[in-house]
């Protein structure tokens, strides 16, 4: 499920180091404000956070050049896999005035539920809105980390959708994903269409770098509705791998 946030902004834009960054604080803060339990379990947890958002976007304003452009009406989208997550953190924000966008005063007008589509076909073509960020996948040559010993490896460098192997790491993600959620996780790529260039954006106190796809797969019509609430990739709790709807 997904919440569709109708809002506007007085801004003329939002610095590109907090076009994504503020939402994962979103996403926590409606956590610990509408089940603080899941959310400190699914904090404490090693797997992915089951949730997404993508970035604010203002189909009117004026663009300019090297500029994210705000201004006027616009929206913004988050969502989850969980059941009932998206309906709670709906009730809390419409009750909300204005979200503190990093800085970016965005006044909140209207929050509207997007139930997933059906996928009765078990076939999705899912065309992203943020990048996909993804790393490629550990070579068998890489050592294991030894049990209860506190080991730093490298880590594995970021794989963009038009790099070999890009598949497979997105194939291993998705089913990891759906694994967590105890859905189907048998899910096959079919093919894979580069969109958009290399891009960095801030994440916590570092960078995440991806780029955005075009995604035709198949697989359970539950687990197709599942990762259109969630997102593709990693770091979707940061604004990564957001599906356009």
């Amino acid at each position: 499920m997904r919440i569709r946030l109708h809002l506007s902004t007085q801004a003329t834009h939002i610095p590109w180091d907090q076009l994504l960054r503020p939402g994962r604080g979103l996403i926590y803060r409606l956590l610990r404000e509408t089940a603080p339990e899941l959310g400190a379990r699914l904090h404490e947890s090693t797997r992915p956070m089951p949730a997404g958002h993508g970035a604010p976007v203002f189909p009117k304003a004026r663009r300019v050049p090297r500029r994210y452009a705000a201004g006027g009406p616009g929206h913004l989208e988050l969502g989850s896999p969980i059941p009932g997550l998206a309906e709670s953190w709906h009730q809390a924000l419409t009750r909300t005035d204005t979200l503190d966008w990093g800085g970016t005063a965005l006044r909140l007008h209207d929050a509207e539920l997007l139930p997933p589509p059906d996928f009765t076909a078990g076939t999705a073509e899912f065309q992203t809105e943020t990048p996909v960020a993804l790393r490629r996948l550990p070579s068998p040559d890489r050592p294991p980390t030894p049990e209860g010993e506190p080991v730093r490896l490298p880590p594995l460098p970021d794989l963009l959708p038009y790099e070999e192997g890009f598949a497979e790491a997105l194939t291993a993600n998705l089913r990891r994903k759906l694994d967590t959620l105890g859905l189907d996780p048998d899910i096959t790529i079919d093919e894979i269409t580069p969109t958009g260039p290399k891009r960095a954006f801030t994440v916590g106190d570092g960078r995440q770098t991806g780029a955005t796809a075009n995604v035709r797969l198949h697989g359970a019509p539950t687990a197709l509705r599942a990762l259109w609430s969630w997102g593709l990739g990693r770091g979707n709790a940061a604004g990564f791998g957001w599906i356009r709807r």
